[in-house]
């Protein structure tokens, strides 16, 4: 692969950290508030990724209904259930190598901006992104696509020497419309079949691959 990359634009759930414990937690509050229950392990997994309002119009088919129960999602998740994650290992290796290697790096996600500073915060990686690139509750929820042209609109970066490293389709989808390198990570929450089917540049298995990929 002949290519230079100047800016890597990463995903958080599923490809910083494993947030599942947390977002379980704030998913199933939502779901028996309003009266719905889910034991499907496979079926939560796969709720990570797309906006929550698409995961809760599948519960109840009302805009209203699925509007409130986002609500009280984010109610608990504020309320300390975002901090029930982990960082995946190696992650925050690969952030130090490409910062010292004088790549420039920014987050997309679909996690609310407020959520994602602050669990950066958490984490100590406040210092680590140039921007940070996700939704304002109460705003339109922008598309990946959206989110991956914020963050190199305010970096100056240039899709051809640009990655997107996520680990769900949309992160894929995202960036092949974007016209940047399109990374899935297997470790996350999405499947390889997945990540193939839609098309990924390149798929790490683990962290340590991602900056070695960049690197190279």
């Amino acid at each position: 692969m002949n290519r230079s990359f100047e800016t890597v634009i990463f995903d958080f759930d599923g490809t910083v950290a494993d947030t599942f414990r947390g977002v379980k937690f704030c998913f199933l509050e939502a779901l028996h508030a309003f009266g719905y229950d889910e034991h499907d392990e496979a079926k939560l997994h796969s709720y990570l990724g797309p906006p929550l309002f698409n995961s809760f119009m599948l519960y109840c088919n009302d805009e209203e209904t699925a509007r409130q129960m986002v609500a009280k999602y984010r109610e608990v998740y504020r309320a300390g259930a975002m901090l029930q994650c982990d960082l995946y290992d190696g992650i925050a290796d690969v952030f130090a190598e490409l910062d010292e290697a004088g790549i420039k790096l920014a987050i997309a996600s679909s996690k609310p901006g407020e959520f994602v500073k602050r669990l950066l915060s958490y984490f100590g990686f406040e210092d680590s992104f140039a921007f940070v690139s996700a939704p304002v509750i109460g705003k339109p929820e922008p598309s990946k696509y959206d989110l991956i042209t914020a963050a190199m609109s305010a970096l100056g970066a240039e899709s051809s020497a640009t990655a997107m490293v996520g680990d769900r389709r949309f992160d894929i989808e995202g960036a092949k419309q974007a016209g940047v390198f399109a990374v899935g990570v297997s470790y996350g929450f999405g499947t390889l079949d997945e990540l193939e089917s839609y098309g990924a540049d390149y798929i790490c298995h683990t962290p340590k691959q991602i900056s070695e990929l960049i690197l190279r």
